[in-house]
């Protein structure tokens, strides 16, 4: 297992010290895997797939910014909890946020969003009302995910993974179309 800490003075991959710019021989001794390299217009890229780790570089010996991609662990989250979804014939959102809220804690982080979905359609919910969170999954929507709109229609919901990491200040975001 890679560990990966940030603070604002250190950076530290597997307990050793690194300091910007980093060379690539360096990182390739400590990540111990296989990297991709990518030769752009002003830069290289090099990427450690498995790991979730992009370095850039301007001239190929020296890593100028590191970007670390938590998505992966977001990513399967999101399609576990689609997969436990599609096999339930109702469903409060209530429970469904509950759901969501244990992947993160499954997979080492925290939840961090207010809601974990809503439904598409023409209404603001970047502010929630307080109180009416029919439109959300949401602790305290207790509808049923199922029930038909008022025209008979079935509904579709997005479904939000937000895991956060409050110590390091660090999370992530994935969302897709649930239904």
């Amino acid at each position: 297992m890679i560990t990966f800490e940030l603070s604002q003075n250190n950076f530290r991959i597997n307990n050793t010290s690194l300091n910007f710019p980093i060379k690539i021989e360096d990182l390739d001794n400590i990540l111990l895997v296989l990297k991709r390299t990518t030769k752009k217009k002003h830069n290289i890229i090099y990427t450690w797939d498995d790991l979730g780790v992009l370095a850039y570089s301007k001239n190929g010996q020296f890593v100028e910014s590191l970007v670390l991609e938590l998505k992966k662990d977001i990513e399967i989250a999101w399609q576990e909890t689609k997969n436990w979804f599609d096999k339930q014939t109702e469903l409060k959102a209530s429970k469904l946020f509950e759901f969501a809220e244990n992947k993160a804690i499954e997979y080492g982080w925290e939840f961090g969003g207010e809601i974990a979905g809503h439904l598409i359609g023409e209404f603001p919910h970047e502010r929630l009302e307080p109180g009416n969170y029919k439109l959300y999954v949401h602790p305290d929507n207790h509808n049923d995910m199922f029930e038909l709109d008022s025209n008979g229609q079935k509904r579709n919901w997005i479904l939000e993974m937000h895991f956060i990491d409050k110590k390091n200040k660090i999370g992530g975001f994935y969302e897709q179309l649930l239904t």
